[in-house]
Formats: C-alpha cells, sequence, structure tokens
C-alpha cells in the first residue's frame, strides 16, 4: 500500500475517533458541570485530536500529490504541491485571527435594555456578584 493510501486510512480512522470523542466531550461537558478541570481537560484532548487530525489529512494530501506526480501514466508539470500551500496559508491565518479574537472577548460583557438594547455594560467582577446575589 502506498503511503497516501495509509494516510487516508489513518484520516478515516481519525474522524471516526473525533467524531465519538465529539460526542463524549459535549455528553461530559452537560454532566460535569461542577467538575470544571476534568471537563476543561476533556476538551483540551478533543481540540489536540482534531488538530492532529488536520495535519494528517494534509500530509496525506501532500503523499497523494507526490504520488500522481511520480506515477508516468501522469506528467504534467503544474506544481501541485505548492498549490496545497495556500489552504494551508489560510487555514493558519484564519486560525490566528479567530484564536486573538477569542482571547480578547471581555467575559463580564452583557448587553442591558436599560436604555437602549445595543448598548454594552462593562462591569467589575463585584458588581456582577452584587447582581448575581440579587437575582
Amino acid at each position: 500500500m502506498k503511503p497516501h493510501a495509509w494516510a487516508a486510512v489513518i484520516v478515516l480512522s481519525c474522524v471516526f475517533l473525533i467524531v465519538l470523542g465529539g460526542v463524549l466531550t459535549r455528553s461530559m461537558l452537560r454532566r460535569l458541570v461542577w467538575n470544571t478541570r476534568t471537563a476543561i481537560l476533556i476538551k483540551r484532548v478533543h481540540k489536540i485530536c482534531a488538530y492532529s487530525l488536520i495535519a494528517v489529512a494534509l500530509v496525506a494530501i501532500w503523499f497523494g500529490i507526490w504520488d500522481y506526480r511520480h506515477n508516468p501514466k501522469h506528467l504534467y508539470d503544474l506544481a501541485l504541491e505548492w498549490i496545497v500551500i495556500a489552504p494551508i496559508v489560510l487555514f493558519l491565518i484564519l486560525e490566528v485571527v479567530y484564536q486573538r479574537n477569542l482571547n480578547e472577548e471581555n467575559k463580564y460583557e452583557m448587553t442591558t435594555k436599560v436604555e437602549d438594547a445595543s448598548q454594552n455594560v462593562i462591569m467589575t467582577m463585584s458588581e456582577f456578584q452584587k447582581r448575581v446575589a440579587n437575582g
């Protein structure tokens, strides 16, 4: 079996495991409401597995292109290996932008209906605790 086929089998197996892991993660996040450390650990493992799957899939694509280019039936001069780099770079840029925006979110920002429905109110932790205590 060629490297591309092996990588494809690994990708298919990982997709199945990621789906099962996602279902398990969501189930445990719902059931482990007060066990935050375990829930965060499960979520982190699921995220690492998903990123690993993307990396293995890219390797499978790369091996597929390599097999195609080294097959005497396909004498084609277009460098497909370099075309694959564009989606990888685009994915990395979008992921960096997403993670940056995710980290810049204000955790204690909420919309209020006091004056204007679109106005955001930023409160301190003590104000938040007072609002929770008052209901």
